[in-house]
C-alpha cells in the first residue's frame, strides 16, 4: 500500500471513530413575550387592544405563533383620564380575543397623545404610546367610466384615484383605501347590501411618506369596480388616512417582509412597544363619498 493510500485509510478511521450523537448541547433559554396590535382613531366606534403571547422558537410549548392572552389588565390614558378595557370574545368558544370599549366612553381626539399599558397575573409588563395626527390635507375623487360588453354581458367599468396636496413644513404620512357598497335583489322582492374593498393593483403601495416630497401633489394607485344592471345602488368611500409614523413604519415592514423569494434577507418587522412586542399606533381618516347609481 502506498505512503499516499495509507494515510488517507488513517484520516477516514479517525473521522469514523469521532463520529457520535450529541446531547449535551443546552440552548440559551427562551420565553414568551406580550404582543400588542391596536390602533386608534378619531373615527373608531371601537376602541380594540389585540393581547397575544409570543410562541418561544425553542422549548416545548405546542401550538401557534401566538397565543391569545385573556387574563390581561388593559388600560388606555390620556394623561388626564384612564380607563380600563375588559376582554370580549368576539367568536363563540373563544377565550378572549380582543380587549375593546365603545369609543364614545372614551374619545380619542386629534393632536393628543394616548398610553397604552398592559400587565399580566405572572408579572409582565408591556406599554407604548403614540399621538394621534391631525388630517390638514383636503383630497379629491378623481373617476373616469366606459361602457364595457364581455360575453354579451354589457356593464359599467369605473377607475379613481384619490389625489391630494402634502401639508408642507412637516413630515407626513399617509395611507389610501376604500369601499364600495352595493344594494342588490336578494329574491322574493328583498334588498341586500353588499360591502367590498376597492380592487386596488394588489402590488401598488398604498402607503405614503413625504420624505423629499414636502408639498408635492400626492396620487393614490388606480382602483376600478363594475357596475351591472343587476346592481340597484352603489356607493364608493374613498379613504385618505393621515397616519402617525409607527403606523407607516409597521406596514412597511410588514409589507417589505411579503417576499415570496426564498433566498431574501428577513426583515425585521417594526415594534414600538416596551416590555413587549407589536405597534400601538394612530391615525385620522378623512372620508370622500361618490353615489355612481
Amino acid at each position: 500500500m502506498s505512503l499516499i493510500k495509507y494515510a488517507c485509510l488513517l484520516a477516514t478511521v479517525f473521522l469514523l471513530a469521532c463520529e457520535k450523537e450529541v446531547t449535551s448541547i443546552k440552548l440559551p433559554a427562551a420565553s414568551s413575550q406580550l404582543v400588542i396590535h391596536s390602533f386608534i382613531s378619531p373615527q373608531d366606534t371601537m376602541l380594540n387592544v389585540y393581547v397575544t403571547e409570543s410562541k418561544p422558537v425553542t422549548g416545548d410549548r405546542p401550538g401557534s405563533v401566538s397565543t391569545p392572552v385573556a387574563d390581561a389588565a388593559v388600560t388606555l390614558s390620556d394623561g388626564e383620564r384612564t380607563i380600563s378595557l375588559p376582554v370580549t370574545s368576539i367568536f363563540t368558544g373563544s377565550r378572549g380575543d380582543v380587549y375593546r370599549v365603545r369609543a364614545e366612553a372614551f374619545p380619542v381626539v386629534a393632536g393628543r397623545t394616548y398610553f397604552l399599558e398592559v400587565s399580566t397575573p405572572d408579572g409582565r409588563r408591556a406599554s407604548a404610546q403614540c399621538t394621534v395626527p391631525e388630517a390638514r390635507v383636503t383630497p379629491e375623487f378623481l373617476m373616469d367610466s366606459a361602457v364595457r360588453n364581455d360575453y354579451g354581458q354589457e356593464y359599467v367599468k369605473y377607475t379613481g384615484r384619490i389625489r391630494w396636496l402634502d401639508y408642507p413644513g412637516e413630515t407626513n404620512f399617509y395611507r389610501t383605501d376604500g369601499e364600495i357598497w352595493f344594494v342588490r335583489p336578494a329574491g322574493r322582492g328583498e334588498l341586500v347590501e353588499e360591502r367590498f374593498r376597492l380592487n386596488y393593483d394588489f402590488r401598488a403601495n398604498h402607503f405614503f411618506s413625504d420624505s423629499r416630497l414636502d408639498g408635492a401633489l400626492l396620487t393614490s394607485p388606480e382602483f376600478s369596480f363594475n357596475i351591472t344592471e343587476n346592481i340597484n345602488s352603489a356607493t364608493v368611500y374613498a379613504y385618505l388616512l393621515t397616519t402617525d409614523r409607527s403606523y407607516f413604519e409597521y406596514h412597511r415592514t410588514l409589507r417589505a417582509g411579503e417576499n415570496d423569494n426564498p433566498f431574501a434577507e428577513p426583515v425585521l418587522i417594526y415594534s414600538n412597544v416596551e416590555g413587549g412586542q407589536g405597534v400601538f399606533a394612530a391615525f385620522n381618516r378623512t372620508t370622500l363619498i361618490r353615489k355612481v347609481k
